[in-house]
């Protein structure tokens, strides 16, 4: 299984950042209606890039992510959790006792934790 090392906040706010001066986002995101964005506007920017980089779209996504890692999809928690014998985790909603596989969850789903985010580094 190749591991897919999910950037963290402040990684993706880093690649972000806002001025004052010219009104931009160091990103150069290339918006010919608006290439000069107010405060609030790179807010709701970074926001999206954000949900980008933590939307799971593919069983593949899924399988890359580490035990530990907990998704929201279609209103359902679920948290990975090993299995023996097998590579990929199995994924079980919070307050359930059944263990699905990545092809049986519905996606796209939003990662909300993963474990590299509670690690300083």
């Amino acid at each position: 299984m190749v591991e897919h090392r999910q950037p963290t906040l402040a990684q993706v706010v880093e690649q972000h950042v806002y001025s004052p001066n010219t009104y931009l986002c160091s990103c150069s995101r290339d918006d010919d209606d608006a290439p000069t964005i107010s405060f609030t506007e790179w807010a709701v920017h970074v926001a999206a890039v954000w949900r980008e980089a933590c939307t799971i779209t593919t069983a593949g996504q899924l399988d890359a992510l580490p035990t530990g890692a907990v998704i929201r999809t279609a209103g359902v928690v679920y948290a990975s959790e090993p299995r023996t014998g097998v590579q990929a985790n199995a994924w079980v909603a919070i307050g359930d006792r059944y263990r699905h596989c990545s092809d049986e969850i519905l996606l796209p789903a939003l990662l909300i934790h993963h474990p590299d985010w509670s690690r300083d580094e």
